[in-house]
């Protein structure tokens, strides 16, 4: 394996067992992340892309499944891993910033609290230097008056106090990878772009690698390096960011750009017809051929390969590979 390569998702197969039956969401996942690279995900709701994410921490809830696939870390294979490496590496390699900071916040605890614990148990310090390391995450975190959000219980904080206060866990300690979820949803516009400059600056700073999966595809384009398009469960198109939003090439691809307003206001911002696919019953070969505008008798039966369209541009669609 690349020594540069900090984490490579392989072939990833994951589903979920309900009263219903077993959905199948991910289905050949494969994603590569090289030391302090900036990668984002993009795509509609529901198309995999926490479920992704949470796969490499392990930290699906208890009815997901992960029924095939290697995820690496440093060479090493999350999915093999023994409770107590899985806690080393998530206490002091690997972060994640979730969408909900709700649900993410022990609601009995006080914010300090949470702080001190994850300090505590990832660094030999001192109460007043874990302290002050608390403190400075939350400074970081651009909170006001972080010794009254230490001192306060995640109830007295709006939604976008919370959402800083996830990010502020995040950014304790020296992290190899910040696995950023949606991380600017419950903040307004001027703290949204402190957000995203801060976590930019840590990447090239510490060499920190960073996943961000957003849909703002604007804030995707200016902030990372490489992109990964994500439909129903599967990588269709990646590449670097600037060929892949200059010139798509996956149909998908193209029309999720296209659902971006234009500033000029001469039209309306385009949909794609239909919907996500049911993962109880996905469509076979490439899962968005019912709403794609170019399907093919191939598209229905067996998902393509990907091509390498330009120098590290590749898309998956029989489109190319009839070239």
């Amino acid at each position: 394996m690349d020594k540069d390569i900090l984490l490579e998702v392989k072939n990833l197969h994951v589903g979920y067992k309900t009263h219903i039956g077993i959905s199948h969401v991910l289905k050949g996942v494969h994603l590569t992340v090289h030391k302090g690279e900036r990668i984002g995900v993009i795509g509609e709701s529901g198309s995999g892309k926490t479920t992704t994410m949470k796969s490499i921490l392990r930290i699906l809830p208890s009815n997901g499944m992960i029924k095939e696939g290697e995820i690496f870390y440093q060479g090493e294979n999350i999915l093999e891993m023994k409770y107590e490496e899985l806690l080393e590496l998530r206490r002091k390699k690997i972060s994640m910033i979730f969408q909900d900071p709700t649900s993410a916040l022990n609601p009995l605890f006080k914010i300090g609290q949470l702080m001190l614990d994850i300090i505590k148990h990832s660094y030999n310090l001192e109460e007043s230097e874990a302290k002050e390391m608390a403190l400075k995450a939350l400074r970081d975190a651009a909170l006001p008056d972080p010794e009254r959000v230490f001192d306060s219980y995640p109830f007295q904080l709006s939604g976008g106090m919370r959402q800083r206060v996830c990010i502020a866990l995040a950014l304790i300690g020296d992290r190899e990878l910040i696995i950023a979820d949606e991380p600017t949803t419950n903040l307004d516009v001027t703290i949204k772009a402190q957000v995203l400059n801060l976590l930019t600056k840590l990447v090239r700073e510490r060499n920190v690698g960073w996943i961000f999966v957003s849909q703002a595809l604007g804030a995707v384009r200016e902030n990372v390096d490489r992109v990964y398009v994500m439909y129903a469960g599967n990588i269709i198109e990646w590449g670097p960011t600037e060929k892949v939003f200059s010139n798509p090439m996956h149909p998908y691809t193209q029309k999720l750009l296209e659902c971006v307003p234009k500033l000029t206001g001469t039209e309306f911002s385009k949909g794609i017809r239909g919907r996500i696919p049911n993962y109880f019953n996905p469509p076979s070969g490439c899962r968005f051929h019912p709403r794609c505008d170019f399907v093919m008798d191939e598209c229905k039966k067996t998902f393509p390969e990907p091509v390498e369209v330009e120098t590290g541009h590749f898309v998956a669609c029989n489109l190319y590979r009839r070239r």
